[in-house]
């Protein structure tokens, strides 16, 4: 559900919108993760493809193996759907692997992967699944996949992400009339379409007194006719007034 299996080999999941993890019912793991063997077997024999996407830097590719080791180290089971490859530091492309039912206390649930590593995590019920969204930060998209107008209803109304796509990932990003944009930690503000222009736009408020304005009576010393306005507004919203000549 929240960030499927999608666009994973055209970047090596190096986008912001890439999918972070995966949620799957309990139930349908094993169908998952079988559908996920299918599909990259039927696509990528091995990492040697020509339209198989490079780690972008040393550095990156360093990260990333040192997070698949930490999790062949913990509790989840890791996954390599391209098994006839292993990372090649020299080409810098790395296997699409799952990491199933990982700690949430693991690297591969607390930093940011930016690669081809795919955290899977189970749920027994939609609660759990609005929990486990809602005690982390605001992401910049949620995903979900499913033909079921009550869900999708009830997901958008039960947790909060920068964007929200249907059976689809990452295509909101190439809506131009759609906003693109977080909230809260995944970013704030809009851009794309009208809702850009008034982001990166800055309103010039311009305000000019008329002939006859009225706010000389908010001028002190108070006396007269002033006063008793004064006493009057101050009256009816903080109590009486404390006459200074008495």
């Amino acid at each position: 559900m929240k960030r499927i299996l999608g666009g994973k080999v055209y970047n090596s999941g190096q986008t912001c919108v890439a999918p972070d993890y995966l949620l799957v019912p309990e139930d349908k793991l094993n169908q998952v993760v079988k559908a996920a063997k299918s599909v990259m077997k039927s696509r990528f024999k091995s990492i040697d493809h020509p339209d198989y996407t490079a780690v972008i830097d040393s550095v990156s590719f360093e990260r990333l193996q040192e997070t698949l080791t930490l999790a062949k180290e913990g509790q989840g089971e890791v996954i390599n759907l391209i098994p006839a490859s292993e990372p090649d530091p020299e080409t810098r492309r790395f296997p699409l692997h799952l990491v199933v039912s990982p700690s949430t206390d693991e690297a591969v649930m607390t930093r940011e992967i930016f690669g081809p590593i795919l955290p899977v995590i189970t749920y027994k019920s939609m609660d759990d699944v609005y929990h486990f969204i809602g005690e982390r930060d605001r992401p910049l998209a949620l995903y979900l996949f499913s033909d079921d107008k009550e869900l999708q209803n009830a997901v958008m109304e039960n947790t909060m992400s920068g964007a929200f796509t249907i059976n689809e990932v990452m295509m909101h990003v190439a809506q131009h009339d759609l906003p693109f944009g977080g909230v809260g930690p995944s970013g704030m503000g809009h851009y794309h379409g009208k809702e850009g222009f008034e982001t990166f736009s800055k309103m010039r408020p311009v305000m000019q007194q008329g002939k006859w304005a009225s706010t000389g009576f908010l001028y002190s010393p108070y006396s007269g006719f002033a006063r008793r306005v004064i006493n009057y507004l101050i009256n009816r919203k903080f109590g009486k007034y404390p006459n200074p000549k008495q």
